[in-house]
């Protein structure tokens, strides 16, 4: 990413380093040379405190992550833990330092707590009184066991240009440039190459409205519409002042031009896809004072005890982190620790969308009070005890990670376990599991990782529950049942029996290309674009729900059962459009069918229909096709699609899939439908209000399309494997490749020593046919590679590079 220099307006001061800011706190630049000086000493040290951490291994890992926005300042995550250096299957654990700018309580504890796991004898001493009691932290037996068990991933600062603001820096020209308030990253939001911002000067209570920058906690795609734009400030960022200033324009919330626009955000993103963390602790500060000393968890929105499906486990965690964290000011909660609270609002945070998009808990502590000397003490000692205070929230949260109760009293409740293939014992990836009476459509797929290792957190009141497996490939287990314990997490493993997979060829008459979406018996879904050269393919045993459509022509909508090598044989033709009276209808305000670019949202308990084709309009259709997009309160509000019967929906839609998509009804021919009309209704309840739905494009078409199975398939008569594409490549490549016959594969990849650096296929039983697969390697360094294809018998090998 280049580096833009932007012109800054401020009042500048001339004469040295003016920074109120006492030298305790960290700058950027020092996190930076500190994080490297560590990787130093202990990046390949395999022995560094022998008389804390025997057969340690490497306990640090120095990773960068991504770039700054505008600046391309590094952003660093430090992996702590026993064999840093490997890829083990261990729980793992977040720490975000800094997110907004002048929230830097954040950077010193993450620095303090990489300090002290990897020199453990700074316990106690004289000059570390922000680090943890001996009494509170046993530097030779807690940080063993936290270390040995679990991996703690910190980065101490996400947010490394807005950092810099805040410590200030010397310009060109000499001039002190800083404001200690700023919040956000220097972004250009309004696009003049001018880095709008207003110095903050001290005790005036009248931070922010800084025109540039975004704010890197509404940057995130879950609920990112409720958030603020540049322009107009959502009225649940309206904190008020609480008494230390207002500091709410709607410039300082801004949350960007889309969801995940900032870099920033996109690196804290990946690292939570690639990691599959459990538990995350989010540090910021409140200027205002309004949420200060607060644990806030996943969710429960305005207040209508819409709780997250989590809700038990979660809340219990934080409520115990909030407990055990002293306060600085007693008069904010009128308690002795902070107070734990559920989200409240939606507007693309990343707490919300770490446990909806991965499964992770996280947690945002608001550390300190409010106001100048709240956030950003001149007060040694309070910066002390800021940090060691919320040492003791940490390390709950660390204890509750490691799966069992080692003598701290922390609960374990959860369900934990290793998915293989009951055939051949090797462990399955990608298997979907969830926990039944939790689970609902709000939440994303979890799925195990490389490993095949699955983690549900529980709590006291998820006792007696089930689990579920679903994987495309393996027969799906079902409702299996479990009991939870205090004392350690349930381990339930788990084998699922391979499907049978049979070789197919989809040959595709009519139209150049088409999509091909195949359903089977629990719902999961593969979406296959046809074209007149394509290849055979694998597909499970199974009878799936088939849809087939190209624009233009009739759909095919049926049932496909696959139980041998087969050809399957589209035969599309072209449908006749057939005239709709019924136009579509306006758009006013409030109504759940009207959204539009400005963010309509619906409103509260409605029950509004709109109708389409009427007046025979009809009368000699086959199919009813219509394209739209929808956004509801997950499994609270619902679009239901009445057609054949006006009292029963033949289709019910919740949750969001805003994405724009095409639907076919296919129309009974034995039910008249003459008098028939296509009528959509959209029930709400006491809600939040989404954008509801669009709806484009309604017509009735005539005509009909076939198909038919055959035996005659073409399979490969040799194994070969195709040039690895792209190549070069970085972070991802294809490998296409045949097998004559059914074989256990292995796709091996080895240095130029010809050492086994990573193993793509292991050992994986497959039928004739042909196939593709995706690699995106986690621990090679840049360099030339190759890899080998082997079927047993046969070997194959080719060259590849890899440019990190």
């Amino acid at each position: 990413m280049s580096v833009i220099l932007y012109i800054i307006i401020l009042v500048s001061i001339s004469f040295g380093n003016q920074s109120p800011l006492i030298e305790n706190y960290h700058t950027y630049e020092e996190v930076q040379a500190r994080l490297i000086e560590w990787d130093g000493l202990y990046g390949n040290n395999d022995n560094p405190q022998s008389s804390y951490y025997s057969n340690s291994g490497i306990i640090y890992q120095l990773n960068e992550i991504g770039y700054s926005n505008v600046n391309n300042l590094p952003i660093y995550a430090v992996k702590l833990s026993y064999d840093a250096d490997l890829n083990l299957d261990k729980p793992k654990v977040l720490i975000l330092g800094q997110c907004h700018a002048e929230e830097i309580y954040g950077v010193e504890i993450s620095m303090a707590l990489i300090e002290m796991f990897l020199n453990p004898s700074l316990i106690g001493q004289a000059g570390y009184e922000y680090l943890p009691d001996p009494s509170d932290v046993n530097p030779y037996i807690d940080l063993r066991n936290i270390l040995s068990r679990i991996e703690i991933w910190v980065v101490p600062t996400h947010n490394p240009d807005g950092l810099q603001i805040v410590h200030g820096y010397e310009d060109e020209l000499s001039n002190w440039i800083q404001d200690v308030s700023y919040r956000k990253n220097i972004t250009d939001a309004n696009n003049n190459g001018v880095f709008d911002f207003i110095a903050y000067e001290l005790g005036t209570l009248n931070a922010g409205n800084d025109l540039d920058g975004v704010d890197l906690n509404r940057n995130y795609d879950f609920h990112f519409d409720s958030g603020s734009d540049a322009g107009n400030l959502n009225i649940e960022d309206d904190y008020h002042s609480c008494g230390f200033g207002e500091y709410r324009s709607s410039y300082d919330y801004y949350r960007g031009s889309s969801p995940f626009s900032e870099s920033e955000v996109q690196a804290i993103r990946d690292l939570a896809l690639e990691e599959n963390f459990a538990l995350s602790i989010a540090y910021h500060s409140s200027r205002s004072g309004c949420v200060s000393e607060l644990v806030i968890y996943p969710w429960d929105w305005k207040g209508k005890g819409k709780v997250s499906p989590d809700y038990s486990a979660i809340s219990s965690i934080g409520d115990n982190i909030a407990s055990l964290i002293p306060t600085q000011d007693e008069t904010i909660h009128e308690l002795l620790h902070y107070k734990g609270a559920s989200s409240y609002s939606r507007r693309g945070q990343a707490h919300d969308w770490f446990y909806a998009k991965t499964g992770c808990y996280q947690y945002l502590v608001e550390a300190g009070t409010g106001g100048d000397e709240g956030i950003q003490t001149s007060s040694v000692d309070f910066y002390n005890e800021v940090i060691k205070n919320n040492f003791k929230g940490l390390f709950y949260l660390l204890r509750r990670s490691l799966g069992v109760n080692l003598g701290s009293n922390v609960e374990q409740y959860g369900i934990t376990g290793l998915v293989t293939n009951q055939e051949t014992g090797q462990p399955i990836q990608d298997v979907i599991y969830q926990v039944d009476e939790i689970f609902t459509g709000i939440l994303d797929n979890r799925t195990t990782d490389g490993f095949g290792r699955y983690r549900w957190l529980l709590s006291t009141n998820d006792n007696s529950k089930h689990i579920s497996f679903m994987h495309w490939d393996y027969e799906p287990l079902l409702s299996q049942d479990f009991n939870i314990s205090s004392s350690s997490i349930t381990n339930l493993d788990i084998q699922l029996i391979p499907k049978e997979q049979y070789q197919t060829q989809f040959n595709l008459s009519g139209p150049s290309e088409a999509l091909l979406v195949l359903t089977n018996s629990v719902g999961l879904i593969d979406s296959i674009a046809l074209s007149s050269t394509f290849e055979p393919v694998s597909i499970p045993e199974g009878v799936y729900g088939m849809q087939v459509s190209s624009d233009g022509y009739c759909p095919i909508i049926d049932t496909l059962t696959i139980e041998s090598d087969s050809a399957v044989n589209f035969n599309l033709n072209m449908c006749n459009d057939l005239a709709v009276s019924s136009p579509i209808w306006p758009i006013t305000d409030g109504d759940p069918f009207s959204y539009s670019s400005t963010g309509l949202f619906y409103g509260e308990n409605l029950n509004i229909c709109k109708s389409y084709a009427g007046n025979g309009d009809l009368e000699g259709a086959s199919f009813v096709h219509f394209n739209m997009a929808y956004e509801l309160e997950w499994e609270r509000d619902s679009l239901l699609i009445y057609l054949s019967d006006e009292n029963i929906p033949d289709y019910i839609y919740t949750g969001q899939n805003w994405a724009g998509n095409d639907y076919y009804i296919n129309l009974d021919s034995d039910i008249d439908y003459s008098d028939k009309s296509l009528r959509f209704c959209i029930v709400t309840d006491d809600s939040f209000g989404y954008k509801g739905v669009q709806i484009n494009e309604v017509g009735a078409l005539s005509g009909s399309s076939d198909f038919d199975l055959s035996n005659k398939i073409s399979l490969p008569n040799k194994m070969s494997i195709s040039q690895n594409q792209p190549n070069p490549f970085n972070p991802i490549t294809e490998f296409n490749f045949s097998i004559s016959k059914p074989s256990d594969i292995s796709l091996d990849v080895y240095n130029l020593k010809g050492q086994l650096v990573d193993k793509i296929i292991d050992n994986k039983y497959y039928n004739a046919g042909k196939f593709s697969i995706m690699y995106e390697p986690s621990d090679l360094s840049s360099g030339v590679y190759f890899y080998q294809l082997t079927d047993g018998q046969n070997i194959i090998n080719k060259k590849m590079i890899y440019l990190k």
